[in-house]
Parts: structure tokens; sequence; C-alpha cells
């Protein structure tokens, strides 16, 4: 609850969606911890480094699901655990078929490094967990 009190507006739609066994975000971001490990406060990092990409990736899968599209997560998945870069290199390959949307592609890429942004429906970064 109190990381969900800090969502926006727009990120509270995902909170109306069943969660599955994986998903896009998934992917991208299996290396969460790594991600989080050098800084003071984790919790801060993740929502200014992770949450909003995480979130724009969940809203995007829910604007775009489909019964294969979600096959293909399942299976790139699997491939993640192996070889990341190829899952990202096929994962933006899928993701070109179904929606051109260059701001998703380029945090499914990983290619730059992570720096803080507002989350989906603000524009402003979060820099506490008070509400």
């Amino acid at each position: 609850k109190r990381e969900t009190d800090l969502y926006t507006n727009l990120e509270r739609q995902m909170l109306f969606f069943t969660p599955g066994i994986t998903d896009i975000a998934s992917i991208v971001f299996s290396d969460e911890a790594e991600i989080l490990a050098p800084h003071n406060d984790p919790d801060i990092a993740y929502n200014q480094l992770i949450r909003p990409r995480k979130s724009q990736l969940i809203l995007f899968y829910i604007n775009n699901r489909n019964f294969l599209f979600d096959i293909k997560i399942i299976f790139l998945t699997a491939v993640a655990i192996f070889d990341k870069k190829l899952a990202l290199k096929l994962l933006v390959r899928s993701l070109r078929k179904i929606n051109n949307s260059e701001k998703i592609i380029d945090i499914v890429r990983r290619d730059k490094p992570l720096t803080p942004c507002p989350p989906p429906g603000s524009k402003q970064i979060v820099v506490n967990r008070d509400k």
C-alpha cells in the first residue's frame, strides 16, 4: 500500500489488471538488484530509475496485449535467463511489429545509463516516499 499510494492516476490503471507469470519489465529489469545496490536509499532510487520505466512498460502492455504477445514474452523470459542481450534484441523486434513507440523501444534497449525521471502522469521526479 505504501508504494501504490505513490502511484499517479495513470499508474493506478495498472492495479485493475491481474499480473501474469512474467512481463516485459521482468525481462528488461531482471537486474534490478544490481541497479539499486550502489544507492544509499534503494527505495528512492527504485522510484526514480526503475518504477517510471516499469510503469511505462506495463501501461504499454495493457494497451497492446494479446495472446500471441503473451507467448512471446514467456519465451523471451526464458531466453533472458541465458542471454539477456539477445532477449532484449528480440523483444525490440517484437515491439516494433506491435507499435513503433520509440519511447518504449528506448526503455527496452537498456543501452543508456538510467537517470532519474518522473513516473507516467507526473512531471515531478520522486524525491521522497511521502505522498
